[in-house]
């Protein structure tokens, strides 16, 4: 239920394991876009896998809830739950749709399996999910159904390479139900992937807990990058060094313009909640939305440096608009706080992305902004521009070579790189005025 990341790429997952898959959506155009073998949204891969699966016969689309109940023994539930207005999740998409599930199992005369994917906080399965299915179905779990849990953990610009080769599979289980056990072992069985099963609240809190620590790893790299550039220091070097400590790892420990998406910043707004519902502080979770409202500025601060102190009537190109690369994806992009900053600063702002100016240009006129410029054409965003901002480190930017991104461009033909997209060093000595994050000042 639901067609979007996350139940798209799942039902394309278990297609690939020979399994047959009906996806389900309210929306209609959704339905038929999915029949058509056209994506809702452009990820790697998906369509590919899309065309594919439907054209063997494992992959089909409906909006019809019962019916797609009726000839299925497992639905995972993997529809929205976006913010409220106190940063925790708002489960009324899920509500409603644990609501048809219960209403699609209360004619069947066989055991259903019920897997919630969506993202939640700790007892939101037992406290919403099973009521919901309980009342509509008049059946009792797990007699008469099974609930579980079951997190996904996929990244946005490789969801389907994640989904069919998992870090973990993580199976929250209700008490003494053996046999949603059994059938979930048995589905995954072929995944060949580490599993670990744990209580419904335990499921949840493992996918909450791990999107917020990397948050706050991403968030700490900011801030040693920061540091270390007021020093004139190389904070991604500092930042390799204390990466080969087998202890921390290098991954995540990587600076830019912060962290957007549907995760990070959703999940740790939704952990800060729950965790004062519950009369905990949330002190780093807090502290790392904090220092991710920050960084766009520092990536604004230097714009200005590298223009002498002055935005007001300098043209500048903003390269990448999705909040990371191999996405359409806008939600929380930092582009959007950069944008609005070198408009109050007097800016002159032309917009690039190979995938996501449609998007951004929504996203801003819901923010009320300026009507942002967004061209096609990469030389015309930079021709004559004086700066320009990587905000996305999109692979069609790193193919450009020193004298592609500034030829065109008006002195002082400065390039701020958010994302270390290019070797410093080498755009440097190619005679490029390079700045960026945690880098010395040229």
């Amino acid at each position: 239920m639901g067609t979007g990341y996350v139940g798209l790429v799942t039902a394309l997952a278990f297609c690939h394991h020979g399994h047959r898959v009906t996806c389900v959506d309210i929306i209609p155009e959704r339905v038929d876009s999915v029949s058509r073998g056209k994506a809702p949204f452009y990820e790697p891969d998906v369509a590919e896998a899309l065309a594919r699966h439907l054209g063997s016969g494992l992959l089909d689309a409906t909006t019809d809830t019962a019916k797609a109940v009726a000839s299925t023994e497992i639905t995972f539930l993997c529809v929205g739950t976006p913010s409220s207005a106190d940063g925790s999740y708002d489960l009324g998409h899920l509500g409603a749709a644990a609501r048809s599930m219960g209403e699609a199992i209360a004619g069947l005369d066989r055991h259903h399996l019920v897997v919630t994917k969506s993202t939640v906080t700790p007892t939101a399965n037992r406290s919403v999910v099973l009521p919901a299915i309980t009342n509509a179905s008049g059946k009792e779990a797990p007699a008469g159904f099974s609930l579980a849990s079951n997190p996904e953990f996929l990244r946005e610009g490789s969801a389907l390479a994640d989904a069919l080769a998992p870090d973990r599979i993580v199976l929250g289980i209700m008490e003494g139900d053996q046999a949603a056990r059994d059938l979930l072992e048995g589905l995954y069985a072929p995944f060949d992937r580490p599993l670990l099963v744990t209580s419904l609240e335990g499921a949840e809190l493992i996918k909450l807990a791990s999107n917020s620590l990397l948050a706050i790893k991403v968030a700490f790299a900011n801030e040693v990058a920061n540091l270390a550039s007021s020093v004139d220091a190389d904070g991604y070097q500092v930042l390799e060094g204390v990466g080969l400590d087998h202890r921390l790892g290098p991954h995540f420990l990587r600076a830019g313009a912060g962290f957007g998406g549907s995760c990070f910043p959703r999940g740790l707004r939704a952990l800060v909640a729950f965790s004062r519902s519950q009369g905990a502080p949330a002190l780093l979770p807090t502290a790392a939305l904090d220092q991710n409202e920050v960084q766009p500025a520092v990536m604004v601060d230097l714009v200005r440096k590298a223009l002498d102190g002055n935005l007001q009537g300098k043209r500048v190109a903003l390269l990448g608009l999705a909040f990371k690369p191999d996405t359409d994806d806008v939600r929380e992009t930092r582009a959007l706080p950069i944008y609005k900053l070198l408009l109050e600063e007097g800016a002159t702002v032309v917009c690039h992305d190979p995938r996501a100016g449609s998007n951004f240009v929504e996203l801003v006129r819901e923010e009320g902004l300026a009507h942002p410029d967004v061209r096609e054409g990469l030389d015309e965003v930079l021709r004559e521009a004086n700066a320009a901002v990587i905000q996305t480190e999109w692979e069609e930017y790193r193919l450009l070579g020193p004298a592609e991104l500034v030829s065109e461009m008006a002195p002082p033909r400065a390039i701020v790189d958010a994302r270390r997209t290019f070797d410093p060093y080498m755009m440097r000595a190619a005679g490029v005025t390079y700045w960026g994050v945690g880098l010395p000042p040229p």
